[in-house]
Parts: C-alpha cells; sequence; structure tokens
C-alpha cells in the first residue's frame, strides 16, 4: 500500500493469513505430514511492525522501501557521526533500519506511538501470533540500528541514549534457538499437532546464504530477485556501513551485503508496464509474459544497441545510497525496439550487482571466484548468463533456487537434531544443477558498457537532486 509519496506499508495480518493458506494447502498434498512436523522455521523480509500490549498491530507495517523517516535518519547521522556505524555496522537509513522509523512514530504520530508496547519484524508478528512470544533473532536485530552487531546483543549505549526500553524490544534469540511452541488454538486453525517448536530464525538474505551453501568466509551469493543482494560470508566482525552488514546463522560469522531495491522488481515493472499484448498471449496460451521478454531479449546484442538502463525506480540502496536516484533509459534511438529495452533492464540490473561485487570486494579486502546464484530470476538463462559475462566470474546455480526454504530446513533441522551442525546440513541439502562461464566476447562489451553506466549515473546526480527539490520530495 502506498497512502501517500514515500510511503509504503502492508498489513501484518495478510501475513498471517496467507500463512494459514499456505500450511492448509501444503497438508491437504500431503495429509500425513500434519502430524511429522518436527520443528517451524520462518524467513521473510525486513519491516516494522508495531503492537499493542494485546498483540495487535497498532497500524501498517512500515516496509523497508518507505522513506517517511528520511529527516530521522538524517538527524540519528548527524548525532552519532561514526560513533552509530562501528556500534551497530550499519548507517542510519530510512525504511532499511527500525530506529528511524521509530523516532518518526515519536514525532508525528505521538498518538500511535502511546499505544505501541512492542516493536516486532514481520516474522516477529507471524512467530508471536503461533507461540504468545514476542522474539527477534539476531540477523533481524542487526536491521534496527539499537544492536551492537560485534557483541550479539541490544546496544546499552544506543538504547540509553534514544530512550528504548528493554520492554519495548522482543526477546533475542539466535537463529538456531526454539523460541516456544504453536499454542493449542493455533494449531488446530493450521490443522497441524500443539507443541510444535519454532525457531526465532532469520532473515531472508541470511537464510538464503545458508540455503545456497555460503557459509565460510569469502563463500558468496548473488540473489536476483525482486530486490537484488550481493552477500559474502565474513568471520571478523570488520564492518563498513556502505554495505547492510547482519549477523549469520552461522556461530562466528556475518554477513555483508550490497543490497539493491529493484532486480526483478525492475522487470516485473517492465512487463506491467509495456507487456500487455504478452499477457493478453499468457492468458491465451499459457506463457509467462517473462518467458516472452527472454525470448524478445535474447533477439537484441550484448549492449542492448546501444540502451543503457538505471534501474533505480525507487532510490537506490548500495552502493550509491541515494533515494533521489530515479530510473533511466538512455540511449534511445528511431532503431530502438522493445527486446532492445527489455534485454537493457537485464543488463542494467547486471551492472548495478557488479557496482555492489566491487564495493564489497573493496571494502573486505577478499575476492570472490565463484558466485552461487538463486531467486526467481535465476531461472532465466539468459539473464543468468548476462550476470556472468558483466561480472566475468563463473556462477553455480543450484537444484532448488527458493534458497530461504533450504535455509530454514537445515536450521530447523538441526534444531530438531535430524543434522549435528547447521553446516552439516546445509552440505547434504545444497546441489547443484549448472555451472556457467563468462562469455569472453561478451564481457568485454560489457566492460566498456558498465564504465557508461557508471558515468551516467554520476551525470545525473545533479538533475536527481534537481528533480527532488522541484517537486518538494
Amino acid at each position: 500500500m502506498f497512502p501517500e509519496p514515500g510511503y509504503v506499508e502492508q498489513d501484518p495480518e495478510v501475513w498471517y493469513r496467507a500463512g494459514v493458506c499456505a500450511l492448509r494447502d501444503a497438508l491437504k498434498k500431503f495429509p500425513r505430514a500434519a502430524s511429522r512436523i518436527a520443528a517451524i522455521c520462518i524467513s521473510g523480509t525486513n519491516a516494522l511492525v508495531v503492537v499493542d500490549e494485546q498483540g495487535l498491530p497498532v497500524c501498517n507495517a512500515v516496509m523497508f522501501s518507505d522513506r517517511r523517516s528520511e529527516l530521522q535518519a538524517s538527524e540519528l547521522a548527524r548525532r552519532y557521526g561514526v560513533t552509530i556505524d562501528r556500534i551497530t555496522g550499519n548507517r542510519p537509513v530510512a525504511g532499511s533500519f527500525s530506529l528511524p522509523i521509530i523516532n518518526w512514530f515519536r514525532q508525528m504520530r505521538p498518538e500511535l506511538w502511546e499505544k505501541v508496547y512492542t516493536v516486532l519484524v514481520p516474522a516477529g508478528y507471524i512467530i508471536m501470533r503461533l507461540t504468545g512470544e514476542r522474539t527477534i533473532d539476531t540477523s533481524r536485530a542487526s536491521m534496527t540500528l539499537l544492536f551492537d552487531l560485534a557483541e550479539r546483543q541490544w546496544s546499552q549505549e544506543i538504547c540509553a541514549k534514544e530512550d528504548i526500553s528493554n520492554g519495548l524490544l522482543p526477546e533475542l534469540f539466535e537463529p538456531w534457538e526454539v523460541v516456544g511452541k504453536t499454542r493449542p488454538e493455533v494449531s488446530s486453525l493450521f490443522g497441524i499437532e500443539p507443541g510444535v517448536p519454532v525457531l526465532a530464525g532469520c532473515v531472508d538474505s541470511v537464510a538464503a546464504c545458508l540455503g545456497a551453501g555460503v557459509i565460510e568466509s569469502g563463500q558468496a551469493l548473488l540473489m536476483l530477485g525482486s530486490t537484488g543482494r550481493v552477500s559474502m560470508s565474513i568471520n571478523s566482525p570488520d564492518f563498513d556501513s556502505k554495505l547492510i552488514n547482519q549477523c549469520h546463522a552461522i556461530p562466528g560469522h556475518w554477513i555483508c551485503i550490497g543490497a539493491m531495491n529493484n532486480s526483478g522488481g525492475s522487470l516485473r515493472w517492465f512487463a506491467d508496464s509495456f507487456c500487455h499484448l504478452e499477457k493478453a498471449i499468457k492468458a491465451r496460451a499459457g506463457i509467462s509474459p517473462y518467458e516472452l521478454i527472454d525470448m524478445a531479449a535474447s533477439h537484441s546484442a550484448p549492449g542492448s544497441r546501444g540502451i543503457v538502463y538505471l534501474p533505480y525506480l525507487s532510490g537506490e540502496r548500495s552502493p550509491i545510497w541515494n533515494s533521489r536516484a530515479r530510473g533511466v533509459f538512455f540511449g534511445l534511438f528511431e532503431g530502438s525496439n522493445w527486446s532492445d529495452l527489455a534485454r537493457s533492464v537485464m543488463e542494467g540490473v547486471a551492472f548495478s550487482f557488479r557496482d555492489n561485487l566491487i564495493s564489497i570486494e573493496g571494502t573486505t579486502g577478499k575476492s570472490t571466484t565463484k558466485f552461487t546464484l538463486v531467486g526467481g530470476g535465476a531461472k532465466s538463462r539468459l539473464w543468468r548468463q548476462i550476470l556472468c559475462d558483466v561480472l566475468e566470474r563463473p556462477l553455480t546455480v543450484p537444484k532448488i533456487i527458493e534458497a530461504e526454504i533450504v535455509g530454514c530446513i537445515a536450521l530447523a533441522g538441526y534444531a530438531s537434531h535430524v543434522w549435528g551442525s547447521v553446516e552439516e546440513a546445509v552440505a547434504e541439502l545444497f546441489t547443484k544443477t549448472e555451472e556457467l562461464s563468462p562469455n569472453p566476447q561478451h564481457a568485454e562489451i560489457y566492460e566498456r558498457r558498465f564504465q557508461l553506466y557508471k558515468d551516467l549515473y554520476h551525470a545525473l546526480v545533479p538533475i536527481f537532486d534537481k528533480a527532488a527539490e522541484s517537486s518538494g520530495d
């Protein structure tokens, strides 16, 4: 929901109802599984959910791409300087982190804030509905700006300065720990046995790393979902706030992330905006519009015949951290066609991945020679190869590209003593199906196009600022 410019919200109850429906549907297909569920592990996106003493949402959840708290984020950066980066491993950014949103509620909606008893994240809200417990895991706590990332505990210094009481914050757990058991009335609703253990779980970025086998320091993941991520595992708490930094679901490890707002989302926007005929064809022939886009893009050439796409439809997080940046098609001429536009979207997203990879490798001092690619966009053979060519690195595609699911299975299996460690679980669950190598000729073309992509963004920064100021944004 977008109630005002810059606002992005969702109703938390929709998530819970969707979970009920999904589990019921699964049990219809596998009815004997209802009595054999050993544990429940939930992953999901980042957002802020504020609930009252009864556990009811005070208002809609504020999503990670929401921009209402930009002033509060700037104020935190001004007051703390590098101190908040040093403690939390992250920089104050609107939407992505909880504290600026909390301060927005306090300043702008005090009548709502008076009702708030606990602050949660989406998975924490569902866990509360399942168990009655108000909890958060260390990976999600990493996204609050109230958390000491190196020590893996709430920061007493920041909480005291921000007047955040212990009662406001949920109880902290590691991802593999059991936080409670399903209540009888909930078990009946879901159609499962009562008392099923529920894990703390972890944020989707960390679950995906687990499921893709990204465990040891220096291993890396590309997530080509609605949003995009380049994630690398590290084994020392050396953080740079140019990236997003989180606790890993492996003891003694963390994840540093280059996060993009619109990766697969760019292609979805393209399909929604320009592919009405293709959707009509899908309705008649049962062919996905994305398959048609894929086929069309394959008829263009590497470099999209001169078109460059900037994928900043809702501003951008790393590495540019510019909420005023906007999406751009550059280089159109009278011979440009729909196929060129489609391919330029795929290439522009790939350039954004490369931009983040350069930032991560420069920050960590680690160079990764091979990546695992997951997410819905990984279904596109063309997009996979474009990424491989742009990054100039081999890519591995696992059998199950919805890696978050595999990560949750690994955690639940470890908690249920199916495996002796999370690492053992991942080693058994992870299976690769394809390995891609860069095409040297295409890589040479993309090297030049990437430099143009970078130059184009920097040239447009003052224009983005001027446009934002003229619109009052």
